[in-house]
């Protein structure tokens, strides 16, 4: 059986690939894999496919072998795997708790690695694999430090894996996305450290753009003319300078 494999499945861009790709890629049963039972149930009953539940926090070792338990008893074949759980705090390293940050760093890097490694047995030639890595992942974030540098790990680890899965026909892509108009701010943002975010993009749109670009030969992709734009400018300018120029378009409030 064909299988799409979604991390963070109950809310935000985990659930819009999931509603995006349902009739794709010859995908016969979704798993959908986050902390919250009852959130997956109801994006069960909105797919109106095949859907296996896995609740499960994946920052825990607990959380993983989980899926690997149901890996090894059900031997699907992996159509598309999308790495999409994670969480990010906007605050100084001061004043956010060491709980938060690691937990940053267990999630949003070390199980997207565990559940690659976990899935990579189960694909085959044409199998996908899409790691949301973000904007953030370009340059590093003050008062989003840890979530930056785990996301440039995620894009690092995605732009190398692509390179060695080329031999089995397997595609992974990083998906930068910057802004987008999710649930992640309720948690990121609960202390109002940023107070702006342009441009802000609709999860469909950029979740579609992502879509699109599993076809081609890109190893990462960045919706929007804007983060276009903004990702030159991380390309040439200093990251002192980047730094500066996050501060103020943001308007961080610092401590």
């Amino acid at each position: 059986m064909k299988v799409c494999i979604i991390t963070g499945a109950s809310a935000g861009m985990g659930k819009e690939f999931a509603l995006q790709l349902k009739g794709r890629y010859g995908i016969e049963e979704f798993w959908l894999i986050s902390r919250s039972e009852d959130k997956l149930k109801k994006v069960a009953a909105e797919l109106a496919v095949p859907s296996k539940i896995i609740a499960a926090d994946l920052a825990s070792q607990g959380g993983t072998e989980k899926l690997d338990t149901a890996l090894k008893e059900n031997k699907p074949e992996i159509a598309v795997l999308v790495n999409g759980a994670g969480y990010g705090v906007m605050q100084s390293i001061e004043k956010s708790s060491y709980e938060d940050n690691a937990g940053m760093i267990d999630l949003n890097a070390k199980a997207m690695f565990t559940v690659t490694y976990l899935c990579l047995p189960y694909m085959k030639k044409g199998s996908q694999i899409v790691n949301i890595c973000s904007f953030s992942s370009f340059a590093p974030i003050p008062y989003m430090s840890i979530y930056a540098a785990s996301k440039a790990f995620a894009l690092s680890f995605t732009r190398s894996l692509n390179t060695e899965l080329k031999p089995r026909g397997i595609h992974a892509l990083g998906f930068c996305p910057m802004w987008v108009k999710t649930e992640f701010f309720d948690r990121a943002n609960k202390d109002k450290v940023v107070n702006n975010y342009p441009h802000p993009y609709e999860a469909a749109w950029v979740v579609k753009k992502c879509i699109n670009a599993m076809n081609g030969k890109k190893d990462y992709v960045v919706p929007g003319i804007y983060a276009k734009i903004n990702h030159m400018l991380t390309k040439i300018m200093p990251h002192s300078l980047v730094m500066k120029t996050f501060l103020k378009q943001q308007n961080i409030k610092q401590s």
